[in-house]
Formats: C-alpha cells, sequence, structure tokens
C-alpha cells in the first residue's frame, strides 16, 4: 500500500445507486468517494476504508474494504458486501429517517483506523421499505384547532341560554416507532434490543443488575428434543474448572458499562473445553457462559460422584472381607507350629534320658 504519513483527509462522498436483492433478503448500496492529502488528490494509490452504518446512534453493521484510487482519487465502495466485522445489513432500520454512513481509512495495517467523514443518508433507498410491506410513516400531525363557537341558543319567554362547543379536530398521523402492537401484546423484530448499552449483541442485551420476582425457565418438554443422551463427562469438567474472582476491564471496554464490584465465576474458555454447548459466541468473538445449565451438570456430577462412593465402598467390603480370612488363615497355621514345637520338644527330653 503507498505509505500516507499524515490522514488529514477530505472526502467528497455520493451515493451513487442503490442495489436491492429484495428476495435473497440482502441490501447494498454503492457509495463514491474522493480522497485528497493536504489539498492534493490521492490517486492510484490502494487504501483500506471501514464503513460502519448506524440506524440513528446505534452500530447496525460495519465491514472494510481495500480499495485502488483511480488517477483522479476517486474509489467506489459497496456497502454491504465488503469483509463483515460487525452486526448484519439486516440490522439496519432504513425506516427510521435517521441512516448515517460512517468512514474511516487507513494506509496499511500498521495503522490504526482514521476516522474521515460521518454522511447522513438523505435519499433512503426507498425499495428498503418494501420489505417490510408498508409504507412510510409518517410525522406526528399537528395538534387540530378548537372548533368556533357555536351561536346562543334561543330560549323562549327570555329563559337563560349555553354556549355550544365546536366539532373535535382530526386526529394527527401515528409518529415514528419501532414496535408493532397486536391488542395488548407489543413486539419488534428487526434487531437486538439493549437496555443501558447502544451495543446490543443479542436479542436482549443488558448491562447491569436484574432484578424479577417472577419465575425465568427455559423449554424443557421431552417432546420438544430429540438426540437425548446422558452426559458422561461432568465430573472430569468440574475437576479441570475453576472457579476464580476477578474485576472487569472497565477501561478497555467503556461502551459495555461494567460493574466496578468484584466478581465470582468462571473463565468461558476453560468451561468451552469441557462443555462447549453452554458458551455461547456473539459476533465481535466473545465468549458467554449460560450459567443457569450448570444445574444440570451440577445433578449429573453428584450422580457420578454417589456412584464413585459406592465402587468404593463395594471395593473395601471386598477388601475387608479377604483381609477376615488372611487373619483366619494365619491364626490356624500359628496353632499347628505350636503343635509341632511341643512334640518335637518332648521327643529331644525323651532321649536324653
Amino acid at each position: 500500500m503507498t505509505n500516507i504519513n499524515k490522514i488529514n483527509i477530505v472526502l467528497i462522498a455520493v451515493t451513487l445507486f442503490s442495489c436491492l436483492n429484495l428476495f435473497g433478503q440482502s441490501y447494498y448500496f454503492q457509495f463514491q468517494a474522493i480522497a485528497k492529502l493536504d489539498g492534493e488528490i490521492i490517486s492510484n494509490s490502494t487504501i483500506e476504508i471501514k464503513s460502519t452504518v448506524l440506524s440513528g446512534i446505534v452500530e447496525s453493521y460495519a465491514e472494510t474494504h481495500e480499495v485502488q484510487t483511480n488517477s483522479m482519487g476517486a474509489f467506489v465502495i459497496t456497502i454491504g458486501s465488503g469483509n463483515t466485522e460487525l452486526g448484519s445489513m439486516d440490522y439496519v432500520v432504513w425506516k427510521s429517517n435517521a441512516v448515517t454512513v460512517d468512514l474511516k481509512i487507513r494506509s496499511n495495517a500498521d495503522q490504526e483506523f482514521q476516522g474521515l467523514m460521518s454522511e447522513t443518508l438523505s435519499a433512503m433507498p426507498y425499495a428498503l421499505y418494501a420489505l417490510d410491506g408498508i409504507g412510510i410513516r409518517g410525522n406526528r400531525g399537528a395538534t387540530p384547532e378548537t372548533g368556533q363557537t357555536g351561536p346562543q341558543p334561543n330560549t323562549p319567554n327570555g329563559g337563560g341560554g349555553g354556549w355550544s362547543t365546536g366539532p373535535t379536530g382530526a386526529m394527527g398521523s401515528q409518529g415514528i416507532t419501532q414496535w408493532e402492537t397486536d391488542g395488548d401484546d407489543i413486539y419488534y423484530l428487526n434487531g437486538n434490543v439493549g437496555i443501558n448499552t447502544s451495543i446490543p449483541v443479542a436479542l436482549l442485551s443488558v448491562s447491569g443488575d436484574i432484578c424479577y420476582s417472577g419465575n425465568m425457565t427455559s423449554c424443557s418438554d421431552e417432546r420438544y428434543k430429540i438426540n437425548i443422551r446422558e452426559l458422561d463427562t461432568a465430573m472430569e469438567g468440574f475437576r479441570n474448572i475453576n472457579v476464580v474472582s476477578y474485576n472487569w476491564k472497565r477501561s478497555e471496554f467503556p461502551e459495555r458499562n461494567f460493574s466496578t464490584d468484584l466478581q465470582i465465576g468462571l473463565i468461558a474458555q476453560e468451561v468451552q473445553n469441557y462443555f462447549p454447548e453452554i458458551v455461547l459466541v456473539d459476533a465481535e468473538g466473545y465468549l458467554a457462559v449460560d450459567y443457569g445449565k450448570l444445574n444440570a451438570i451440577s445433578i449429573e456430577a453428584v450422580i457420578q460422584h454417589e456412584e464413585d462412593l459406592t465402587n468404593l465402598s463395594s471395593n473395601f467390603d471386598s477388601l475387608e472381607e479377604r483381609l477376615s480370612k488372611l487373619e483366619a488363615a494365619n491364626n490356624g497355621d500359628d496353632g499347628d507350629d505350636s503343635g509341632t514345637s511341643a512334640t518335637s520338644s518332648a521327643g529331644i527330653d525323651s532321649s536324653t534320658e
């Protein structure tokens, strides 16, 4: 790659056109930019671009491209077809009208990416709205005006009258929301939900404590399951997994909002060596442990431990029985030796006389 010592780069970006594969549910669009260094065009050079698509302030998708600038310093990237580093284009909330493309650049793999530009897409690819089967929601309508006061009614004999109120104005159109409703139910189908975090890595990501008073359950009915087998490595796994105390690396992962409290738990990599089924890997390659499933493994470990104790007890009884037989045999041999010795002594005494 061309060595770029300074990253004072100005990008003039324009969206060329959008290409959609609606049936395959994959989205991509082309983005053109011109790279300049200290006012001079960077031409005929290979550079690496990192593009991030944000829905509002949430990073929905990130990827990298290695591109070649032409003699005019221009290059084109197809956003949605690069080397994925985070999320998916499926997570982009196109109908939010707040989709931003953020570009960063570096001249070679030894450098850190440097921020270049952040461009809010002012012309949405409208074909993306068709994926939801609905149109673009309008902004909330203006507050309706109060109707004019009606005329004072006539009453017989000079009686008093009142004032009537004009008709109520029409209801404004519904504002933008990402949640759907079905009767009393509310749901969200377009991505992950984060609580106290702007980078949810699962359907529900919570950074902080959770307190609940009901039941938290997992589907476990036998009728849901196939390939059922007993786990025979529970004790071996428990013997090789260490329970540790630790603190979170808050300075290295500020976006995670880790607690400052001392923690107690397991190391996911150790658990993965013996129980990979309860270790989850997120989109960035970080590991998480499903501690709830350790209860089932603990039950099996206790059962295996009881079987080991039963076998040891049986072996002990067998050894004790053998020891008793050996002692009895030894006692019998001692009696025969005693008789032989007495006879020999008697014979010696007799011959002496």
